[in-house]
């Protein structure tokens, strides 16, 4: 039996960027239903998305917070041109490698004068819910998560014309619909925990319903009393519990004159990161105050020992040095954007063979991330040829049991993983190791959705695949 034990790095500053799926920061796109403009300044929304798709991917995210308005429908069916607007919207994405955070609205604004207060009804949600059940099943590939949203200005649960959010009754009935047809082991998420507590949930249901946070300031914006997540306020004591393992997403007020509710003064950007890092956030909008705020947290620096003095420490010790090994401070942007999320680190790897009929991969990975991945992930290994394609692929298991990523959601917790090869039937010759994270709803075009691990290894582009560096198996 021939033994190999072989330990791998983290990554490094000025190292490459991690882009994965369904974490980091996202970016915003409103559409109505009916003919995919803005609805407010008109212009077909497909012309902005290679810009936008652009943008996203400088700040390493492939997320896009998408509005969808069917305010012209409130009180009937659907059209079907508009379910087919939809979907070409998701073809888009998923043709550019990015995901939506979908919510659906009626009102536009607080007032009539503002494009709100339509008088839809319980039924009318429900309605709407089953007819775009065929919506979520086509695209549950590109669908990152769901918001409550439907009631109130903009979907936030406030100002509806018959005051649904006051009802118990009616947003149980509603968000138990929206269960009822978005696929299995999704979420949807809650911008109060007073809205989720309001529903009547079974506990399934229940730990499926996440937060998300319409008004980061940290406590310091005069209207944050009651919107933001306070710290000691329910909402912040709720989110820290059930943060663990629901989907936790937020943005700040928009940057600008004019409005008492925009914010017009900087964030700390070591105070977000310890605030993200309270509550678990997975994802977080650039499109609110990207160019004041998320831009001055570049200019903020850390050391690794303040992070540990302030009990926020990462537990990769290569974070905090350059790529010839000598400590260095890290900026508070890149510290968030890196760890918004999962970021999943392989520890060490041993294979045992004995080169004819049988491999063994046994190896560790731990989670440095802010948050888990809030869906379902099985993980692989996988023996590669000479051009990286898998040969043989196997199914890790801890213990006894297959293993799910959603097993390992909360950050520097390392676990034992085990995988077994037959490699009797193999041809002879050399053959390298991987690992691989897939999505089973993988169906993108262009770009696989598969999980990079936050190593100094390989990455297999066409099949998604970490492959490990300075090791091959002979046979």
């Amino acid at each position: 039996m021939k033994e190999v034990k072989l330990k791998v790095r983290g990554l490094r500053a000025g190292e490459e960027v991690l882009i994965n799926p369904e974490r980091g920061f996202r970016l915003e796109l409103v559409a109505n239903a009916s003919d995919l403009t803005q609805p407010w300044q008109r212009y077909f929304v497909l012309d902005e998305l290679p810009e936008k798709i652009d943008l996203l991917r400088q700040y390493g995210g492939t997320v896009i917070q998408t509005y969808i308005y069917l305010s012209e429908y409130y009180d009937r069916d659907i059209p079907a041109h508009a379910i087919s607007n939809i979907n070409l919207l998701l073809d888009c994405y998923r043709a550019a490698g990015v995901k939506a955070l979908l919510r659906f609205a009626y009102d536009k604004g607080m007032t009539a004068s503002e494009g709100g207060m339509l008088p839809y009804k319980v039924q009318d949600v429900q309605r709407h819910i089953k007819q775009l059940s065929s919506v979520f099943e086509r695209n549950k590939d590109v669908i990152f998560q769901f918001q409550s949203a439907f009631i109130g200005a903009w979907g936030e649960w406030h100002h509806s014309y018959y005051k649904h959010e006051t009802y118990p009754e009616a947003v149980s009935a509603m968000m138990n619909t929206f269960f009822d047809y978005i696929p299995k082991d999704f979420q949807i998420t809650f911008r109060h925990y007073a809205y989720k507590a309001m529903c009547d949930f079974t506990p399934e249901r229940y730990t499926r319903a996440g937060f998300h946070n319409g008004f980061f300031t940290l406590d310091l914006h005069e209207g944050a009393g009651g919107n933001d997540w306070t710290e000691n306020s329910q909402d912040d004591l709720k989110v820290m519990e059930e943060g663990v393992y629901t989907h936790v997403d937020g943005e700040m007020p928009y940057f600008g004159e004019g409005n008492h509710w925009n914010l017009n003064f900087l964030l700390d950007g070591y105070d977000v990161f310890r605030r993200l890092l309270r509550h678990n956030y997975g994802a977080f909008s650039l499109s609110h105050n990207r160019t004041y705020n998320v831009e001055s947290w570049k200019g903020k620096f850390v050391s690794r020992e303040q992070m540990i003095e302030q009990e926020t420490l990462l537990f990769d010790e290569d974070y905090f040095k350059n790529t010839g090994g000598s400590i260095v401070h890290r900026n508070c942007y890149d510290i968030i954007q890196d760890h918004l999320g999962y970021r999943y680190r392989l520890l060490e790897i041993n294979l045992k063979s004995d080169e004819t009929t049988q491999l063994s991969i046994d190896f560790s990975i731990q989670n440095d991330g802010i948050s888990g991945v809030s869906k379902s992930r099985r993980v692989y290994t996988c023996i590669l040829d000479a051009n990286n394609l898998p040969v043989s692929q196997s199914l890790v298991f801890s213990g006894e049991e297959s293993f799910d990523l959603k097993q390992l959601e909360w950050r520097g917790v390392g676990i034992q993983l085990t995988s077994n090869h037959d490699i009797s039937n193999l041809k002879s010759g050399a053959y390298r190791i991987g690992i691989y994270m897939p999505d089973e709803h993988d169906k993108f075009e262009s770009n696989t959705n598969a999980i990079r691990l936050a190593n100094n290894i390989e990455w297999s582009v066409l099949k998604g695949i970490n492959v490990i560096k300075g090791y091959e198996l002979k046979i």
